[in-house]
């Protein structure tokens, strides 16, 4: 971590405890239109996958378990199948996370003494998140952190979210750095695959234990952001008394 300047941080269970109002979001939208289609459990694993991504699943779990349709009880029709609308889907997750988002997300312990710390040190800072950018400003300004982020690359700015290194390549390209010297910071292994791909090392953030049962390994791993911005700092004055 030495030579970098540029930190790219996953935003939901990376700089936001969101994980629970996501999933309650998914769950219980997918539950409205696909009952016991997928596990509260099974979605948890998910979490920090893109939303097209998902719904790319529930399509293939459809056609493997019911062809085409899935059972969805109508109260006017209760003995209708109905076909899967994913744009149906997608309009009542926004409507519940709309409804539902701010009182079920705050930040991480030290996140944001952390990031001032990092910013006066003059490290540039940005958000790469398979969140929508409504959302997404949401939780920043309700966090009290969107004024220290340099970027903010959200789903609705590219064409692929993460894994995909697009996220990232676009974060770059906005702070003018090089994959060389930037760290990409998150919680899952669609951060790390991401990072993978577009070259730059990667930093996992446990807060949820979920790093030692991740096939993908990280560069760097750290149990909580203040250790991690504590090291940090560490190197970066022993790279200037080199």
């Amino acid at each position: 971590m030495k030579n970098c300047s540029s930190l790219l941080f996953d935003l939901d269970g990376t700089l936001l405890d969101s994980r629970e109002g996501v999933v309650d979001a998914v769950y219980h939208t997918i539950e409205e239109h696909c009952p016991s289609l997928f596990t509260r459990a099974e979605i948890t694993d998910r979490f920090g996958e893109a939303l097209e991504e998902f719904l790319d699943a529930v399509e293939i779990r459809i056609h493997e378990h019911q062809g085409q349709k899935v059972a969805r009880l109508d109260q006017s029709q209760p003995n209708n199948l109905k076909l899967w609308d994913r744009a149906a889907y997608s309009k009542d997750y926004f409507a519940y996370m709309e409804k539902n988002h701010n009182r079920q997300v705050h930040l991480f312990p030290f996140v944001r003494e952390g990031l001032e710390a990092l910013r006066q040190k003059g490290f540039q800072l940005a958000v790469v998140t398979n969140k929508q950018r409504e959302f997404a400003l949401q939780g920043l300004e309700m966090g009290g952190i969107l004024h220290v982020m340099d970027t903010v690359i959200t789903l609705d700015d590219v064409a692929l979210g993460k894994p995909s290194p697009e996220p990232i390549q676009k974060a770059i390209a906005d702070l003018c750095a090089t994959p060389e010297k930037t760290l990409m910071i998150g919680d899952s292994k669609y951060d790390l695959l991401s990072a993978r791909a577009a070259g730059v090392h990667s930093v996992l953030l446990e807060w949820y234990g979920v790093g030692q049962r991740m096939q993908e390994k990280p560069d760097y791993r750290f149990s909580t952001f203040q250790m991690f911005v504590n090291e940090l700092l560490l190197t970066s004055v022993q790279r200037k008394g080199e």
